[in-house]
């Protein structure tokens, strides 16, 4: 994970009022040793990709692991700090 992608929170559906809407992101991952390893990877992903969209929030929208890895997908946001 990047340092400005640590910086990035989910956040709750409830939450987005006072944020600007970004645009939909998405990670994957299917190359690690355990499915919360893949998880945490792929979360990670969706964090890099909202902090270079300059946003510091997402809500998470889907979630699918299978048998060869994971796939989000969420809704990245610049809310008020």
């Amino acid at each position: 994970m990047t340092e400005s992608g640590r910086m990035v929170r989910q956040i709750g559906a409830s939450a987005v009022s006072p944020c600007e809407f970004l645009g939909v992101v998405t990670g994957s991952e299917g190359l690690a040793w355990t499915i919360a390893g893949e998880r945490r990877n792929a979360l990670n992903k969706i964090r890099n990709q909202v902090a270079e969209m300059g946003g510091n929030a997402y809500v998470l929208t889907q979630t699918n692991t299978v048998t060869f890895g994971t796939n989000t997908q969420a809704d990245g946001y610049a809310c008020p700090k």
